[in-house]
């Protein structure tokens, strides 16, 4: 699937999620042609997978400068996404990750922070694209 025909998926697919009250359990599948739906009850016939959802509350953006925890934006295979799990252990330092392929709604909060590529990093209002150990050590003393 192209991106200009994925980003259409994309924005019905956050919707959806979006439509759905809190707490509310959401299943991802594919039908017999490929196509991907969403919904609160799969069919019985089709393997469905559970949509991890992460909400963020009304009018909050996820990080914010009362809340500074380092978040990284990664995907599953990305090598300097792995890189940066790796310093990121070894150093101690706490952090969330958001997988941005895992739903729809983890997509939508990448791109609310102008995610393009991964890894992304957020802490408060700053920005780290890409990783480096200088520029992840860099990154982290401006923030002290």
């Amino acid at each position: 699937m192209g991106r200009m025909n994925a980003l259409p998926l994309l924005i019905a697919a956050t919707a959806f999620v979006l439509a759905f009250p809190a707490g509310a359990q959401i299943y991802q599948w594919k039908d017999s042609s490929g196509k991907v739906h969403f919904g609160d009850r799969p069919p019985a016939e089709v393997k469905a997978d559970e949509v991890k959802v992460n909400t963020v509350p009304a009018g909050a953006t996820p990080a914010t400068k009362s809340n500074a925890v380092l978040t990284m934006y990664a995907t599953s295979w990305c090598g300097y996404c792995r890189k940066a799990r790796a310093y990121l252990a070894a150093q101690k330092i706490p952090y969330r990750e958001v997988d941005v392929e895992a739903s729809p709604a983890n997509a939508a909060e990448f791109k609310a922070f102008g995610g393009k590529g991964v890894p992304l990093f957020i802490a408060g209002e700053r920005r780290l694209r890409g990783f480096s150990e200088a520029g992840m050590e860099n990154f982290l003393k401006q923030g002290k």
